[in-house]
Protein backbone atom coordinates (compact mmCIF):
# COMPACT_ATOMS: atom_id res chain seq x y z
CA UNK A 1 0.00 0.00 0.00
CA UNK A 2 1.33 3.58 -0.85
CA UNK A 3 0.92 6.59 1.85
CA UNK A 4 -2.23 7.39 -0.37
CA UNK A 5 -3.64 4.17 -0.71
CA UNK A 6 -3.41 4.24 2.91
CA UNK A 7 -5.06 7.38 3.79
CA UNK A 8 -8.02 6.64 1.34
CA UNK A 9 -8.56 3.46 2.38
CA UNK A 10 -7.86 4.11 6.42
CA UNK A 11 -10.73 7.49 5.51
CA UNK A 12 -13.33 5.15 4.00
CA UNK A 13 -13.19 2.62 7.50
CA UNK A 14 -13.02 5.94 9.40
CA UNK A 15 -16.55 6.78 8.25
CA UNK A 16 -18.17 3.49 7.77
CA UNK A 17 -17.15 3.48 11.86
CA UNK A 18 -18.55 6.79 12.27
CA UNK A 19 -22.19 5.45 11.31
CA UNK A 20 -23.05 3.19 13.68
CA UNK A 21 -19.77 4.69 16.55
CA UNK A 22 -19.83 7.34 18.88
CA UNK A 23 -16.62 9.49 18.20
CA UNK A 24 -15.45 9.04 14.89
CA UNK A 25 -15.38 12.49 14.07
CA UNK A 26 -12.93 14.93 12.02
CA UNK A 27 -11.48 16.13 15.52
CA UNK A 28 -10.90 12.74 16.08
CA UNK A 29 -9.02 12.18 12.82
CA UNK A 30 -7.13 15.26 13.34
CA UNK A 31 -5.95 14.23 16.82
CA UNK A 32 -4.91 10.37 15.40
CA UNK A 33 -3.81 11.41 11.84
CA UNK A 34 -2.23 14.67 12.10
CA UNK A 35 0.74 16.39 13.01
CA UNK A 36 0.90 19.57 14.68
CA UNK A 37 1.92 21.10 11.22
CA UNK A 38 -1.58 19.44 9.71
CA UNK A 39 0.53 16.80 7.73
CA UNK A 40 -0.98 13.09 7.58
CA UNK A 41 0.90 10.42 9.57
CA UNK A 42 -1.32 7.90 8.52
CA UNK A 43 1.35 5.14 6.94
CA UNK A 44 2.90 5.31 10.59
CA UNK A 45 -0.18 5.16 12.36
CA UNK A 46 -1.81 2.21 10.86
CA UNK A 47 1.91 0.43 11.80
CA UNK A 48 1.71 1.25 14.98
CA UNK A 49 -1.92 -0.29 15.41
CA UNK A 50 -1.10 -3.28 13.68
CA UNK A 51 1.55 -3.56 16.44
CA UNK A 52 -1.24 -2.69 19.07
CA UNK A 53 -4.18 -5.44 17.74
CA UNK A 54 -1.07 -8.14 17.55
CA UNK A 55 -0.70 -7.47 21.08
CA UNK A 56 -3.56 -7.57 22.33
CA UNK A 57 -4.57 -10.96 20.41
CA UNK A 58 -1.53 -12.29 22.18
CA UNK A 59 -2.22 -10.81 25.65
CA UNK A 60 -6.12 -12.10 24.73
CA UNK A 61 -7.43 -8.40 25.52
CA UNK A 62 -10.36 -6.96 23.99
CA UNK A 63 -10.65 -3.19 22.20
CA UNK A 64 -11.29 -0.78 24.68
CA UNK A 65 -13.91 1.78 23.58
CA UNK A 66 -12.62 4.52 20.89
CA UNK A 67 -15.05 7.41 22.90
CA UNK A 68 -12.67 6.51 26.06
CA UNK A 69 -9.72 8.25 23.22
CA UNK A 70 -11.75 11.21 21.61
CA UNK A 71 -12.88 14.27 21.63
CA UNK A 72 -16.64 15.81 20.51
CA UNK A 73 -15.71 18.03 17.62
CA UNK A 74 -15.24 21.18 19.64
CA UNK A 75 -13.46 23.13 16.52
CA UNK A 76 -16.08 24.02 13.81
CA UNK A 77 -14.71 22.56 10.58
CA UNK A 78 -17.51 22.86 8.81
CA UNK A 79 -18.77 26.91 8.68
CA UNK A 80 -22.41 27.03 10.72
CA UNK A 81 -24.16 27.18 7.37
CA UNK A 82 -22.74 24.50 6.12
CA UNK A 83 -24.04 22.39 9.27
CA UNK A 84 -27.49 23.49 9.09
CA UNK A 85 -28.37 23.14 5.07
CA UNK A 86 -26.94 19.72 5.57
CA UNK A 87 -28.76 19.00 8.80
CA UNK A 88 -31.88 19.91 6.86
CA UNK A 89 -31.06 17.87 3.63
CA UNK A 90 -30.87 15.07 5.88
CA UNK A 91 -34.07 15.79 7.52
CA UNK A 92 -35.81 16.29 4.98
CA UNK A 93 -34.94 12.89 3.25
CA UNK A 94 -35.59 11.19 6.35
CA UNK A 95 -38.87 12.36 6.43
CA UNK A 96 -39.29 11.88 2.81
CA UNK A 97 -38.13 8.61 2.10
CA UNK A 98 -36.72 7.10 5.35
CA UNK A 99 -33.39 6.30 7.03
CA UNK A 100 -32.54 2.98 5.22
CA UNK A 101 -33.13 4.76 2.06
CA UNK A 102 -31.23 7.66 3.28
CA UNK A 103 -28.38 4.90 4.33
CA UNK A 104 -28.74 3.35 0.67
CA UNK A 105 -29.05 6.63 -1.16
CA UNK A 106 -26.83 8.80 0.27
CA UNK A 107 -23.56 7.26 2.56
CA UNK A 108 -24.16 3.68 0.71
CA UNK A 109 -22.85 5.31 -2.72
CA UNK A 110 -20.44 7.90 -0.79
CA UNK A 111 -18.27 5.15 0.28
CA UNK A 112 -18.35 3.89 -3.35
CA UNK A 113 -17.42 6.76 -4.93
CA UNK A 114 -20.87 7.01 -6.95
CA UNK A 115 -21.76 10.47 -5.22
CA UNK A 116 -18.86 13.01 -4.18
CA UNK A 117 -18.08 16.48 -3.62
CA UNK A 118 -21.04 17.18 -7.16
CA UNK A 119 -23.56 15.90 -4.71
CA UNK A 120 -22.41 17.93 -2.19
CA UNK A 121 -22.59 21.09 -3.92
CA UNK A 122 -25.71 20.69 -5.52
CA UNK A 123 -27.30 20.29 -2.13
CA UNK A 124 -25.57 23.41 -1.08
CA UNK A 125 -25.46 26.07 -3.77
CA UNK A 126 -29.11 25.58 -4.97
CA UNK A 127 -32.30 26.73 -3.31
CA UNK A 128 -34.45 24.19 -2.23
CA UNK A 129 -35.07 25.00 1.54
CA UNK A 130 -36.55 28.60 2.22
CA UNK A 131 -35.22 28.87 5.75
CA UNK A 132 -31.53 28.54 4.30
CA UNK A 133 -30.21 30.37 2.25
CA UNK A 134 -27.82 28.47 -0.49
CA UNK A 135 -24.35 29.32 -1.34
CA UNK A 136 -23.09 31.44 -3.78
CA UNK A 137 -20.82 29.53 -6.41
CA UNK A 138 -18.10 32.00 -5.11
CA UNK A 139 -18.74 31.13 -1.43
CA UNK A 140 -18.65 27.26 -2.86
CA UNK A 141 -15.10 28.11 -4.49
CA UNK A 142 -14.16 29.38 -1.36
CA UNK A 143 -14.99 26.75 1.08
CA UNK A 144 -12.86 23.96 -1.30
CA UNK A 145 -9.90 26.38 -0.71
CA UNK A 146 -7.28 26.90 2.85
CA UNK A 147 -6.14 29.64 4.13
CA UNK A 148 -2.71 29.53 2.34
CA UNK A 149 -4.67 29.03 -0.97
CA UNK A 150 -4.69 25.39 -1.17
CA UNK A 151 -7.35 23.02 -2.78
CA UNK A 152 -8.39 21.15 -0.26
CA UNK A 153 -11.78 19.80 -2.29
CA UNK A 154 -10.56 15.76 -0.54
CA UNK A 155 -10.41 17.00 2.76
CA UNK A 156 -13.92 19.06 2.67
CA UNK A 157 -15.21 15.77 1.04
CA UNK A 158 -14.17 13.85 3.77
CA UNK A 159 -15.30 16.40 6.22
CA UNK A 160 -18.59 16.46 4.61
CA UNK A 161 -19.23 12.93 4.48
CA UNK A 162 -17.99 12.32 8.18
CA UNK A 163 -20.54 15.09 9.48
CA UNK A 164 -23.68 13.31 7.46
CA UNK A 165 -22.18 9.87 8.92
CA UNK A 166 -22.39 11.47 12.47
CA UNK A 167 -25.97 13.00 11.52
CA UNK A 168 -27.00 8.94 10.69
CA UNK A 169 -25.53 7.95 13.62
CA UNK A 170 -27.26 9.60 16.00
CA UNK A 171 -30.69 9.55 14.39
CA UNK A 172 -30.39 5.76 14.31
CA UNK A 173 -30.06 5.94 17.97
CA UNK A 174 -33.04 7.70 18.28
CA UNK A 175 -35.26 5.58 16.61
Amino acid sequence: MGRKTDILWFRNQFVQLAESRNGFNYCTWSDLCKLESGNLFVSELLFQMRLLWIQWLNEKQRFNDISELVCEEPIDVLPANIKFMMESEFNYHINERGLDRFHRDVLQRLRVKEIGLFWFQEKLTKGWNESTKPLSKKEWDEFLIDDDGQNIKSERLFQLHLFVANLYRKRLKED
